[in-house]
């Protein structure tokens, strides 16, 4: 099954654990790179933002040794700055930090950016908001805590003990084009001081190990917030997303993508890592073989608006700038009506609308990307704010 998806989504290489009534089967095919070494079990695969659940065992470790109190302010570890946030809102993308770090942050060691004031778009603990930041800063707690580097403290209490070694030599990511080839990309390591929120290469049975003993970090934390992580997930919990019944996260990069879907309460769960931009299209195409299989595994697609109905004109005041620290989006009107996004001045999608101010983001340059959103409204009933994958954005 694995190698047909691969050359249906023109993806190099990929892995495969499907872990079902206690039986676990491992899939490995492909190449590491076009050209390259064939994948193994063992081989490693850029997590992307699948990083952000190690970081919060290794918090959530910290907790449980009662070096840390997830709900006390972070003050007494990270000075008078954070005092009004606390690791529970790190780690469930509550607590009001942007979705990025600023560009001129990005050569900064962790701890001379943690002790920098930071303008906060949103109040803690009052909407989800998905953060790269949040997990940089939680990264930088667990080192200031352990007095270790977060890479170290990771490897030492999260890994060692599951007997994870990361492999030396990680897969290539790969983009495919709009004329259906498939290249190679450079594999540059994104910087390094967000290493917390996406610097991890591991192996897909690696990750299926990793979702043992998550019960802890199964709690929605979201119950009763305003605002959810629509266009992402049913809910959020310490880490883990939640998708339905089941928990789990998604992580992309330069030409890869990572998922892991669990179920804590049968053990079941299923893991994909990928070599190529349309890894989520296969990712896609495999649980609607797994359905077909009995297996229903929960999910929130990339691909689609559950229930979304047919398109509607667009909402009334959608157009506008929006801001969430320097990420800035652009909403415009186009000739015919429609609208269109560009993120920091660049034309990035066409916007489809639905009832309920929701919308699908088409990607331009390939049209193969689709990304949910919504428009929210205020007390007066005018837009306020837009959510697309989780981030939310005020309307300037």
């Amino acid at each position: 099954m694995l190698g047909e998806l691969l050359e249906r989504h023109q993806v190099p290489g990929a892995q495969l654990v499907v872990r079902r009534g206690g039986e676990t089967t491992v899939s490995a095919a492909g190449v590491l790179r076009l050209g390259g070494d064939p994948v193994t079990e063992d081989s490693a695969f850029p997590l992307g933002s699948i990083t952000k659940p190690v970081t919060a065992m290794l918090v959530m470790a910290l907790v449980e040794d009662g070096e840390l109190d997830l709900d006390a302010s972070l003050e007494e570890h990270l000075g008078p700055v954070h005092r009004d946030r606390t690791a529970r809102q790190l780690l469930s993308h509550t607590a009001g930090l942007p979705a990025t770090l600023r560009e001129q942050d990005e050569t900064l060691s962790r701890a001379r950016w943690a002790a920098r004031s930071h303008e906060a778009p949103f109040p803690p603990g009052g909407q989800f908001s998905y953060s790269n930041a949040g997990y940089v800063l939680a990264g930088h707690l667990a080192e200031v805590i352990t007095g270790m580097t977060w890479r170290d403290a990771v490897n030492a209490i999260v890994l060692e003990p599951l007997g994870i070694t990361p492999a030396a030599a990680v897969a290539t990511g790969h983009t495919v084009r709009s004329g259906a080839s498939t290249v190679a990309l450079d594999g540059s390591p994104g910087p390094a001081i967000e290493d917390p929120a996406g610097g991890l290469a591991l192996s897909a049975a690696d990750l299926a190990s990793l979702t043992g003993g998550s019960g802890p970090m199964c709690e929605d934390q979201l119950t009763g917030m305003p605002i959810g992580p629509f266009g992402m997930a049913d809910g959020w919990g310490l880490g883990w997303a939640r998708h339905r019944s089941w928990w789990g996260h998604d992580g992309t990069g330069d030409g890869t993508s990572a998922h892991v879907r669990f179920d804590p309460g049968t053990g079941d769960a299923v893991v994909l890592t990928t070599n190529a931009g349309t890894g989520p299209r296969l990712w896609q195409a495999l649980l609607e073989r797994l359905a077909d299989q009995g297996m229903a595994v929960g999910d929130h697609p990339f691909s689609s608006l559950p229930g979304a109905g047919d398109p509607v004109p667009p909402p009334a005041g959608a157009a506008g700038r929006y801001a969430n620290g320097d990420l800035v989006l652009d909403v415009t009107t186009t000739s015919t009506g429609d609208l269109a996004l560009a993120l920091g001045g660049r034309p990035y999608a066409g916007l489809t609308c639905f009832a309920g101010r929701r919308f699908l983001a088409t990607e331009l340059t390939s049209g193969r990307m689709t990304y949910a959103g919504r428009f929210i409204t205020g007390a007066g009933d005018g837009i306020t704010h837009v959510q697309i994958s989780g981030r939310l954005s005020r309307k300037l």
